[in-house]
């Protein structure tokens, strides 16, 4: 169906429309028809992300794990990054902040928002998590591993970083920041744009490394009143394993 056919009630933009069919064709979620602009139908890989509980991109990402190790904490990620609000909001204890790092076992933010969900409520609440929001996610992963056939036997020792950095990338390449910056002022960039800041709460981005995978962010002001964004939750990588 052509959706400016449709009888919306919020019309989306024009352009909105035309890179959301860019973004999905890119990721194998969608077949353009060359002689029909803004035409197409859902590939095969389109049509099952489509009976997923998740956003589109984030259901075809789910599924290009299936068949690795990578799936069961590809998938809990995916629910994480689905939810109403940020998982672990607000500043944290150092003592929370441990805990934090303990529960993601050293591997990182990613690592951290699969991983929670998988812990009972007193768990978590030590840790700063948003308790509502968390319950709902994790919801949401119950939903995720009856759908996908994930086996309910625990996790792999490893977490899959560099699969799931890389699936993550091909949502959304623009999220591969380089660091830029004096040491205590680094910040992360696309060439010569806007730079995102690390952010204090970030296991994967202290201290600061060369690229960051910017997997979620959070606007708001400084101490100096101005408008900045920070990285909220990021896959630090090094320039050896720059995914372009």
């Amino acid at each position: 169906v052509d959706p400016s056919t449709l009888p919306w009630l919020d019309r989306p933009r024009a352009d909105g429309v035309a890179e959301a069919l860019e973004r999905f064709a890119r990721l194998g979620l969608w077949e353009p028809n060359p002689w029909a602009p803004g035409g197409g139908r859902p590939t095969e890989l389109g049509r099952e992300a489509g009976n997923l509980p998740l956003p589109p991109d984030l259901a075809g990402f789910c599924l290009r794990l299936r068949g690795t190790a990578a799936l069961r904490d590809g998938a809990a990620l995916a629910a994480a990054l689905s939810a109403s609000r940020p998982l672990f909001p607000g500043k944290a204890s150092a003592d929370r902040m441990e805990r934090r790092d303990s529960i993601s076992c050293g591997f990182g933010d990613l690592a951290l928002l699969a991983r929670c969900l998988d812990l009972s409520e007193s768990e978590v609440r030590a840790a700063g998590v948003h308790l509502s929001t968390w319950r709902d996610a994790r919801r949401l992963w119950e939903k995720l591993q009856d759908k996908l056939d994930i086996a309910p036997d625990g996790w792999p020792a490893q977490f899959q970083s560099e699969t799931i950095a890389t699936g993550l990338h091909e949502l959304e390449p623009r999220a591969l920041r380089r660091r830029r910056g004096a040491v205590g002022r680094e910040e992360y960039a696309l060439g010569d744009g806007p730079g995102l800041l690390p952010s204090r709460q970030s296991l994967s981005l202290q201290p600061p490394p060369e690229l960051a995978l910017a997997v979620s962010v959070h606007g708001g002001t400084d101490a100096k009143g101005r408008k900045q964004v920070w990285v909220e939750s990021a896959q630090g990588l090094t320039a050896a394993q720059d995914m372009r």
